[in-house]
């Protein structure tokens, strides 16, 4: 009964980790600048794009949980970059704007004019709620794939295995933070 109740608040941890990266995604989405983060990140420049076509993604996407734009548009020739169709989601560009001309800021990564993202200029504020989101994601999907993984763990060794890893690994804990509270004693007392 025990490795089957650690099976499923296993398959439980999966489920919320999973849910967890789309709510990360979706509110990712609603950055609308090109994602590129300075100093590390390419230039940005501002291109005169012309928009031809717009779709709806949704309920559940790329670009996370509810119903979101996605653009064709047609970026111009540049530099030697013949003119090509790019793909503009988060709803950046909207349905109303088909048959426009419309400024959006294009970020390109290696090659120069290769790998290029399209958004719009965005102030510092949007740059710190992207580097929080990037952060957050990370952190939680990896503190609950760690769980995830633990959880499973625990469910392969048994329950008789898995207490005594516990156990152990309290000792060991314990006996090094008491170590270290001597050592830090001796220290202040010098």
């Amino acid at each position: 009964m025990y490795r089957l109740s650690r099976l499923l608040r296993f398959a439980g941890a999966v489920v919320a980790t999973v849910l967890f990266g789309y709510l990360v995604v979706t509110l990712s989405s609603f950055y609308p600048g090109t994602g590129s983060m300075r100093p590390d990140g390419p230039d940005e420049r501002t291109v005169a794009v012309d928009v031809h076509r717009c779709w709806r993604d949704g309920p559940v996407s790329a670009q996370g949980l509810g119903w979101w734009r996605t653009c064709g548009v047609i970026v111009p020739a540049v530099a030697g970059r013949p003119a090509f169709e790019a793909f503009v989601d988060r709803s950046v560009v909207r349905e109303d704007q088909i048959g426009t001309t419309v400024e959006l800021r294009e970020a390109c990564y290696d090659p120069p004019l290769a790998d290029c993202r399209y958004g719009t200029a965005t102030g510092l504020g949007w740059q710190f709620y992207r580097g929080a989101m990037r952060l957050l994601g990370w952190f939680g999907v990896s503190v609950l794939s760690a769980v995830a993984i633990y959880i499973l763990l625990t469910a392969i060794i048994g329950e008789a295995r898995a207490g005594q890893l516990r156990r152990e690994a309290r000792r060991r804990l314990g006996t090094q933070m008491m170590q270290e509270l001597a050592a830090a004693r001796r220290r202040a007392a010098r």
